[in-house]
Order: C-alpha cells, then sequence, then structure tokens
C-alpha cells in the first residue's frame, strides 16, 4: 500500500539533515531525469574550476566562521 504525502512529511520530519539533504539530492535528479553519472560528473568539473580559481588566485578564500557569522546576523535581521 501507498503511504499517503502526510505519511511520507511525518516520515521526513523524523530524519536527520544529513538524510533530508541526500532525500532532496535524490528528488531532484528524479524530477530532473539527468542521469547520475553526468549529475557527478559535471560537479566533478565545477569543484576543479573552482579549486583551480582558488589556487591561481582568480578568487580568494574566505573563512568559514566569518561566513556562518554574516548567514546569523542576516537570519537575525529578518526576525
Amino acid at each position: 500500500m501507498r503511504k499517503t504525502l502526510a505519511e511520507i512529511e511525518k516520515d521526513i520530519k523524523d530524519l536527520t539533515i544529513s538524510e533530508k539533504e541526500l532525500l532532496v539530492d535524490e528528488l531532484l535528479l528524479d524530477i530532473d531525469q539527468t542521469p547520475r553519472a553526468e549529475v557527478d560528473r559535471l560537479r566533478h568539473e565545477l569543484i576543479k574550476r573552482r579549486y583551480a580559481d582558488v589556487i591561481e588566485g582568480r578568487v580568494q578564500g574566505v573563512d568559514g566562521d566569518a561566513v556562518v557569522e554574516r548567514i546569523r546576523t542576516k537570519l537575525n535581521e529578518k526576525n
């Protein structure tokens, strides 16, 4: 028997953040219909390109703690 949408939503609320991220990834892949191998290839190309940008000085890295603080500040401004 198929689960109702309400049952699925309840199950999703019990997932960890990591599990939810994986679920979203799977759902988007399912909707997009792009083969996983192609998505993985494109992600790998993007990562290589961004890494090269940092190594070759075209962009500058940002401290992770600073990024988190900026996000917190912006979220607090909205509340």
